[in-house]
């Protein structure tokens, strides 16, 4: 089972800084949080998930 990482930031771009972090094959499951789905809308969820094969809860 994979821990679910809250990715409470409120631009696209600082949650990508955050992202940066893990390898680009580890296998993530995420939380996007209300400031960037409300700031950046949908589309910002079609980014992480096509960019970085996450996860979102």
């Amino acid at each position: 089972m994979l821990p679910i990482i809250a990715l409470d930031f409120q631009t696209l771009s600082e949650t990508e800084a955050f992202l940066d972090q893990f390898p680009v094959d580890e296998p993530l499951m995420v939380k996007i949080g209300m400031e960037l789905f409300y700031g950046e809308g949908p589309k910002s969820l079609a980014s992480l998930r096509r960019n970085r094969q996450l996860d979102i809860f």
